[in-house]
C-alpha cells in the first residue's frame, strides 16, 4: 500500500484557527504542512492543529510540527495538537518532544482542557 494523500481543512472561529490533516505527512507532503501552518499562523497565532486523520508521519512531519509550534510561540500563541494517532504519540514520546509540544489528548477535549500552557 502506497502513501495517502495528505488533505488539509483550515477553519477559523473566534480567532482560532483550526486545521484538519488528513493522510500522510512525509518528506514529499511535508512542504504542504509547512505551508498551510504558515498560512494558518499568519492569520493568527493561535491554531489547533486536529490530527484525528492522520494516518502517517515521519521525521520531516515532525520537524514541520516543531517549526510550527515555534513559529506559534513567537508570535505570542500556540500550536495546539489535537487527537493525535497513537503513532504520533509515540513519537513524540520516543523524540520527547511531549515536552516541548502542546497536546491536547482526546479526554482533554472532553473535559473543555484548552491544551496546556505553551
Amino acid at each position: 500500500m502506497g502513501p495517502v494523500e495528505l488533505v488539509t481543512t483550515t477553519e477559523t472561529v473566534d480567532g482560532r484557527v483550526t486545521v484538519s490533516v488528513t493522510g500522510d505527512v512525509d518528506l514529499v507532503s511535508s512542504p504542504q504542512l509547512r505551508e498551510v501552518l504558515d498560512e494558518a499562523l499568519a492569520s493568527s497565532p493561535q491554531v489547533h492543529l486536529e490530527l484525528s486523520g492522520l494516518t502517517f508521519i515521519d521525521s520531516s512531519g515532525l520537524s514541520a510540527l516543531v517549526e510550527g509550534h515555534r513559529k506559534a510561540r513567537d508570535a505570542g500563541g500556540v500550536l495546539v495538537l489535537r487527537n493525535p494517532p497513537s503513532i504520533l504519540v509515540r513519537l513524540l514520546d520516543i523524540t520527547s518532544l511531549n515536552t516541548l509540544l502542546v497536546v491536547e489528548a482526546p479526554e482533554a477535549a472532553a473535559a473543555g482542557d484548552p491544551g496546556g500552557e505553551g
